[in-house]
């Protein structure tokens, strides 16, 4: 039959891994974040991450290698984690890379940690280094495993398998629909394309 996704608890990687400072305030000229490997199906909904308060930075989103820019957003610091949410979420699929980055353009509000070793596993996603690029918005491609520069950030919604779409349809072929009831839910229901089985 054909199954039903829903998705799990969201969190933000580099959040969870909350590496200690090692600079702050520093008056960078790059485009700096990390690159990631999804593991399981799901969306960014938000960008964000930590820099100096009352500072605006735009943070983006983009598809490795191809280097296309998936989605972009400003993002002004309070020296927290803090993220905005997108308009429209990315989806996000198993095995595929992705860098997230903030540009940091003169404003002395970069931080950085070199208490970190990459790669780093946390839910659906592994952060497989930090990437840099000095002044450009194109994506950063030079990577680092023992530090955190830019402190850019996800919010990840991975895809949970969740049941059956129905008991009494056994398929749906190519084309067709079906009909879904949802009693008693609360939170985000997802369609993915599945196997029928």
């Amino acid at each position: 039959m054909g199954e039903l996704n829903s998705f799990a608890q969201s969190f933000s990687p580099l959040q969870q891994l909350n590496p200690a400072l090692t600079g702050s305030n520093i008056n960078w000229n790059y485009n700096m974040g990390y690159r990631f490997e999804v593991s399981a199906d799901g969306d960014i909904t938000a960008l964000g991450g930590k820099w100096t308060t009352g500072i605006t930075h735009t943070v983006r989103l983009f598809a490795y290698p191809a280097g296309t820019q998936l989605a972009s957003i400003n993002v002004t610091g309070d020296g927290n984690w803090k993220y905005a949410n997108l308009g429209t979420a990315v989806s996000v699929t198993q095995g595929s890379q992705y860098v997230v980055a903030v540009r940091l353009n003169s404003q002395s509000s970069g931080q950085y940690s070199n208490t970190v070793n990459f790669p780093y596993s946390y839910g659906g996603i592994e952060i497989l280094g930090t990437a840099f690029l000095r002044a450009s918005n194109a994506m950063p491609t030079n990577l680092n495993l023992t530090n955190s520069y830019g402190q850019a950030d996800v919010i990840f919604q991975p895809c949970a398998y969740a049941g059956s779409l129905s008991a009494n349809k056994t398929s749906v072929i190519p084309g067709g629909s079906a009909t879904l009831t949802v009693s008693n839910f609360t939170g985000s229901i997802k369609w993915q394309e599945s196997t029928v089985i």
